[in-house]
């Protein structure tokens, strides 16, 4: 039988523990899909050497945007085709930028 101290420390681990708060990782479909409105370069690093291509019309996952160096991390996944990195976001239809 659970003492005092046992049963005192479970419900301060049911308080600590939420419901839910151990949520699988994001999966692709959580992130927004959006289009790229024109060629542009993909880089590995925000402003660093560009390593690829996005070409019009290409549908990418948006994971974030960066206010200070205002570029946004995308991953294209299509067959033979699988980048991730960071864009210019007025290349991509529906990011709203505040410069």
């Amino acid at each position: 039988m659970p003492g005092r101290r046992h049963a005192a420390a479970l419900a301060l681990l049911t308080t600590l523990v939420a419901p839910g708060s151990f949520a699988p990782p994001a999966l692709a479909q959580d992130f927004p899909e959006v289009t790229v409105l024109r060629s542009t370069p993909i880089f590995r690093n925000p402003g660093h050497r560009p390593f690829g291509q996005l070409a019009k019309g290409d549908r990418v996952m948006l994971h974030e945007c960066t206010e200070l160096s205002g570029y946004c991390q995308v991953s294209l996944r299509q067959p033979g085709r699988r980048l991730t990195g960071w864009v210019n976001p007025e290349a991509l239809d529906g990011v709203v930028t505040t410069r």
